[in-house]
């Protein structure tokens, strides 16, 4: 779904820009790869959503949860820390380094941004999956 989300988003971008705005092309260097990392983030965060679900067993605290750790903790360790551990954060990983823009100094390259983010996914996947075997033993 998240691919779908990008893609439609990425061609409906005409309807919003006005004329004279620069159109980027997907066989221009780097968009491509934006698009569907893009997408694979939305896919992602959505996984790392039903891990901390498994974890939590609830599904309210599952998305505060989701929510405080992406966004809100995110804000507040990216402005006390910089880019030192900020680059580590799933949103500022979306940001600096699955998109396409000018290069940020001390940011995770795309690939390895995307690399993070699915250990992650995996991690929390893994926790909640061992959480659910052993809570439905």
């Amino acid at each position: 779904m998240g691919e779908a989300v990008t893609f439609v988003a990425f061609f409906a971008r005409r309807a919003a820009l006005g004329e004279g705005l620069p159109e980027p092309a997907l066989s221009d260097p780097g968009v491509l790869r934006a698009v569907l990392l893009s997408g694979a983030y939305l896919g992602l965060i959505a996984l790392m959503g039903i891990g901390i679900g498994a974890i939590t067993r609830h599904t309210a605290s599952a998305i505060a949860v989701l929510v405080s750790v992406t966004f809100v903790l995110a804000a507040i360790i990216g402005g006390a820390s910089g880019t030192t551990v900020a680059k580590f954060i799933p949103t500022i990983i979306a940001g600096n380094s699955l998109a396409v823009s000018k290069p940020v100094a001390d940011v995770l390259s795309p690939w390895v941004g995307f690399a993070v983010l699915c250990l992650y996914t995996l991690l929390v996947l893994g926790a909640g999956l061992r959480l659910a075997a052993r809570h439905d033993a």
